[in-house]
């Protein structure tokens, strides 16, 4: 009854951090829950899709987030108004996933050997990667549930289960998610793959195929649904695969040394478990080589990629774990305490502490009602948290922060430590309306921080002059947030901004033109293929009524265009129309002609029975 009583007061620990302001990594937001609130309420949500969803070459998949967090999000048919309502529902879906987890834990560890599965149990409920980074809508996160419903199914297949030929089916089924979910499944299904090679029946590879290809061919159709491609080359994960295959694409995000996973990030994330691992790994190797297998193959396997990020390794949560509780020593007081103060330590820091201004900012954005949000050395606040009539600008160029005006109420997230090395004048009138502390393990060496970490760190246990502005939106290591309302002649932000982030929409339908344009053959000969987009010869007409075919994505930009004409002067649509094409060609002369001539006054065009230019015909 008292390991009852542990786990569950755990699992309220686990609940509890679904609040939490920690901000792990932006994948966290942009590869999950920023898509989803586009998807399922685009008439609300303009969100900013990350370079992965354009459709020129795009390189994940939908099937992950809807499975992750969609289904809530469908269900719950609105999202929260505050920004801590929507958090915990993007979280939810992770925190539910864990659950399953729990359970097969609890199923599955007498039967694999290991000393009771109350240990286990307590290792797993009690560690950070499962109270924080599993409980985050990561695609991480999510695989490391299909990794261990994948492991279980094999033990299962091999024991003969009366339901051996539904088991190897689904587990056709947990493999094509997980390669659809995240490109690493690739590595975590060597060990699966090995496992059904060796200790299932020839009879189980029937079901299990099918239920691989039949999953795959439904997810390859999803993703061409989303896309709204209905001849996607390949499927996303070897267009994935494509991208990470090359050193250039992988230096964009960050080149580390090949021994930082085994070296460096295992500490981080498991420390006190992963030492032990390493004193009782002869032991290990001799009793338990299965559970080490699917823990050592995808470590190494990843370490041999040259972009390495810890959640990466979040999948081996639980066969570590398991060959943690398997160790005598796990049950030694000492290591407990280490193990217990480690986790604590690690959960206050990603679960609250780790850019933590960013959320703080937004709420605080809601809170005054500010129409304008400005981030600076931050990562990239997540709109979908934001109103829609908030205008976000991230990390804009110093230049601009120095000599920016507020033409209206605004908020500002900056830390304190960059504010006053950069010297912002722009920014020394606003008002501080709130500190925060904040800590940032990425951004601040970029500006000369050397020794951000001890800085850093310094800050976590005492007062520290580390603060972070907080006017238009900003963070860092602690946070100060100032408020205002300022009137200038300065053109509207907007004008500024990137066109991914002034007009996400118009920039969404320009990359859908691109690719259709690079993936499809013009056979016009007046097609210009080097011009300025939407302004060819074969885009002459009207939206559903062009001299060529081939414009439907000009005419969804025509038709936005019209509608926000007709919001703009308060017009109603059944009464009025909009034109918002530019005279010029025939349209140009017929607008002179009639404005000159009166009615039913000839205009002599041209017949064109022999061919010639159509921009001058009066039958055209």
């Amino acid at each position: 009854m008292a390991q009852f009583n542990c786990w569950i007061f755990l699992l309220a620990i686990r609940f509890l951090f679904l609040f939490g302001t920690g901000y792990i990594h932006p994948d966290e937001h942009f590869q999950n829950p920023q898509i989803l609130a586009q998807l399922m309420y685009p008439h609300l949500y303009l969100s900013h899709w990350t370079w992965e969803w354009q459709s020129s070459f795009p390189v994940r998949s939908i099937i992950g987030p809807l499975l992750n967090s969609g289904i809530l999000f469908y269900l719950l048919g609105e999202m929260p108004a505050s920004v801590f309502g929507r958090l915990f529902l993007s979280r939810l879906g992770p925190f539910l996933w864990s659950l399953v987890v729990d359970l097969v834990i609890i199923q599955s560890s007498l039967l694999l050997d290991c000393n009771g599965s109350v240990d286990m149990l307590f290792f797993y409920a009690s560690s950070w990667t499962t109270i924080i980074l599993g409980c985050r809508p990561f695609m991480n996160s999510f695989i490391s549930v299909v990794y261990v419903l994948s492991i279980a199914c094999i033990y299962l297949v091999h024991k003969k289960h009366r339901l051996c030929t539904a088991i190897a089916f689904i587990l056709g089924l947990l493999v094509a998610i997980g390669l659809w979910s995240h490109s690493s499944f690739v590595i975590y299904s060597i060990p699966i793959w090995i496992g059904f090679m060796i200790f299932c029946s020839f009879e189980s590879a029937v079901p299990f195929l099918g239920g691989l290809s039949l999953a795959a061919s439904v997810f390859y159709l999803v993703d061409c649904f989303f896309y709204n491609d209905g001849n996607l080359m390949f499927p996303m994960i070897v267009n994935n695969i494509l991208y990470n295959s090359s050193e250039h694409n992988l230096s964009q995000h960050g080149i580390h040394p090949k021994y930082l996973h085994i070296v460096v990030n295992m500490f981080i994330l498991f420390g006190p478990a992963y030492l032990l691992l390493l004193m009782n790994f002869s032991i290990l190797a001799r009793t338990k080589k299965l559970l080490l297998t699917s823990f050592l193959i995808p470590l190494f396997s990843l370490s041999a990629i040259p972009h390495q990020e810890p959640r990466f390794l979040a999948p081996l949560s639980v066969p570590l774990l398991f060959l943690t509780s398997c160790c005598p020593a796990s049950r030694k007081r000492g290591f407990l305490v280490c193990w217990i103060v480690f986790n604590a330590l690690m959960c206050l820091l990603f679960g609250v502490f780790h850019q933590r201004g960013v959320i703080i900012g937004l709420d605080l954005a809601r809170k005054f009602q500010a129409k304008q949000v400005i981030a600076y050395a931050v990562y990239m606040p997540p709109n979908y948290l934001l109103p829609t009539d908030v205008a976000l600008t991230a990390n804009p160029s110093s230049e601009y922060l120095s000599s920016l005006e507020f033409e209206r109420p605004a908020l500002v997230v900056i830390p304190e430590l960059i504010l006053h090395k950069l010297n912002f004048s722009s920014l020394s009138s606003l008002e501080l309306i709130k500190t925060v502390y904040h800590f940032d393990f990425d951004l601040l060496p970029q500006f000369g921080y050397t020794s951000s970490l001890r800085t850093t760190s310094r800050a976590l246990f005492r007062h520290h002059p580390n603060k972070m502005l907080s006017s238009a939106n900003v963070t860092s290591d602690e946070t100060s947030c100032f408020s205002r309302k300022v009137q200038s002649s300065e053109p509207s932000i907007l004008l500024s901004l990137p066109l991914q982030q002034a007009d996400p929409e118009i920039f969404s339908l320009i990359e859908e033109e691109k690719y259709r344009q690079r993936h499809g053959i013009e056979l016009i000969a007046s097609e210009v293929p080097d011009g300025v987009f939407d302004q060819s010869p074969k885009t002459v007409g009207l939206p559903g009524a062009r001299y060529y075919g081939g414009n439907e994505v000009i005419d969804r930009v025509e038709r936005l265009c019209q509608e926000r004409a007709l919001t703009a002067f308060s017009l109603d649509p059944e009464e009025w129309g909009v034109n918002v094409q530019p005279y010029s060609g025939s349209t140009a002369n017929f607008a002179a002609y009639t404005a000159l001539l009166a009615p039913h006054d000839r205009i002599m065009g041209l017949d064109l029975p022999s061919g010639g230019q159509y921009f001058f015909s009066l039958i055209s």
